[in-house]
């Protein structure tokens, strides 16, 4: 994925490692997420049903704090970054965001 994002034309201008571990991160936290949620129900249909559904409202934040982005402080971004796919969506705004700007995700910035 790394390589085709940073191979092709999506992001020239960042650094590739920093993508790579970006998504690597994400990867990591969705494995943890899904298994702490099979510890929680006994029963496959149920756990499936709940996982969707649960992974759904972590994203939901999101939606509340983009537009809000630019007047939070670093605390409450912290804090909702917990939430593996509210802080995947927020990391690519971010890199979406440098990418337009011409500097690009670098280790330095």
């Amino acid at each position: 994925m790394t390589v085709l994002l940073k191979g092709g034309t999506v992001l020239p201008n960042s650094d590739g490692t920093v993508v790579f571990f970006f998504l690597i991160v994400y990867a990591l936290a969705s494995i943890s997420f899904c298994f702490f949620l099979s510890a929680l129900f006994s029963r496959a249909s149920t756990g499936a049903a709940a996982g969707g559904i649960l992974w759904f409202m972590c994203y939901m934040p999101y939606l509340f704090i983009a537009p809000r982005y630019d007047t939070m402080g670093l605390g409450a971004k912290q804090g909702v970054c917990i939430l593996s796919t509210t802080c995947m969506s927020l990391g690519a705004n971010i890199i979406s965001t440098m990418e337009a700007q011409g500097s690009g995700v670098q280790w330095g910035n």
